[in-house]
């Protein structure tokens, strides 16, 4: 076999590979904006179970994630190599736009899944971290209305404090 077609060939087989790996990631993105929105669900129900349990399959689907990241990263690399492309942090956009036809599409339509993808799970993640810092703003307000409530003095006098500090010790499982 000549050099040039074992290089071709190499080539060819890392682009599949290439490809296979950015579809597993966009996968991956579309499972993850699933459970982001399951969370979402659990968030608005106060359900910390279901909460807890859809943040741990979070973690280990970004842990998947972080390791197909690393494949591509490393593929992204090879093709470079292969390629002879001259940028120190070659992009899948560069290795697209060097290759041809129906590859260079495939590349560059999986790029713009990826980056769909990712988007709306970031979106999805804002809108959940927003709804989470009103609910512990809440809380906050709860605790503090328990801890010194502006007008419990008029309400109970000096002998009603000592009973409102016992109360609040016994819902936050303190001693008075």
């Amino acid at each position: 076999m000549p050099i040039l077609e074992e290089g071709e060939t190499m080539m060819q087989r890392t682009v599949e590979d290439l490809i296979s790996t950015l579809e597993k990631q966009i996968g991956n993105y579309r499972e993850l904006k699933g459970l982001v929105l399951e969370e979402r669900k659990a968030i608005v129900s106060n359900d910390l179970r279901d909460l807890s349990e859809t943040t741990s399959q979070i973690g280990l689907l970004v842990a998947s994630n972080n390791q197909i990241e690393m494949t591509r990263v490393n593929l992204v690399k090879r093709l470079a190599a292969i390629l002879n492309l001259t940028e120190s942090n070659p992009t899948l956009s560069h290795i697209a736009r060097r290759l041809q036809g129906s590859l260079s599409a495939k590349l560059m339509e999986l790029r713009r899944d990826m980056i769909s993808a990712i988007g709306e799970v970031q979106r999805q993640n804002r809108i959940n971290a927003e709804m989470l810092k009103y609910c512990a703003g809440l809380i906050d307000s709860v605790l503090r209305n328990l801890v010194d409530p502006v007008s419990s003095k008029a309400i109970y006098g000096n002998m009603g404090q000592a009973k409102r500090r016992a109360t609040l010790a016994s819902l936050l499982d303190h001693q008075v």
